[in-house]
């Protein structure tokens, strides 16, 4: 997976397009980048955006910006979030 601390500037539209061309690249089907889907199952199993991150060495924000895009490429909100547990 790419290490990712850019900023949503010319890269972030740029992928976004990619992400918009690889959906459209069939008919009736989505095409969802595997980094995506490895950060969606990341997160799932460790439970926490941050520690996903740790796992592919990426910043929180790029996680967080890896789940937008995929819940823009499938339409839906994916991950019910939950505020932290008390001590």
């Amino acid at each position: 997976m790419r290490r990712s601390r850019s900023h949503n500037g010319s890269r972030g539209r740029r992928v976004a397009e990619d992400d918009e061309r690889a959906a459209s690249s069939l008919p009736g089907r989505t095409c969802i980048p595997t980094d995506l889907l490895r950060t969606f199952v990341a997160i799932t199993e460790v439970g926490s955006f941050t520690k996903a991150a740790h796992l592919f060495g990426l910043t929180q924000p790029a996680v967080t910006s890896h789940m937008r895009r995929l819940e823009s490429l499938v339409g839906a909100h994916l991950l019910q979030k939950n505020p932290p547990a008390s001590p």
